[in-house]
């Protein structure tokens, strides 16, 4: 899932979830220069592991509808 598709369905904005997985919170894929290019679609989090980590999360964030 490229990363401004999780940042739209999450409700969260672009640098927390680029932060998400330059931090491994969340398992990405980098391009060489180090941005942040997208999500695996598998392993998504949920809406309550990312509320446990202290993020608003939109009410209607369902991983499922994104995963392929």
């Amino acid at each position: 899932m490229l990363i401004d598709e999780f940042s739209q369905a999450t409700g969260l904005d672009r640098p927390t979830a680029d932060a998400l997985v330059k931090d491994r919170e969340v398992e990405g894929l980098c391009r060489p220069d180090g941005q942040v290019w997208g999500i695996f679609d598998d392993v998504l989090p949920t809406k309550e592991e990312l509320r446990s980590l202290g993020l608003r999360v939109r009410d209607d964030y369902d991983p499922a509808r994104h995963r392929s």
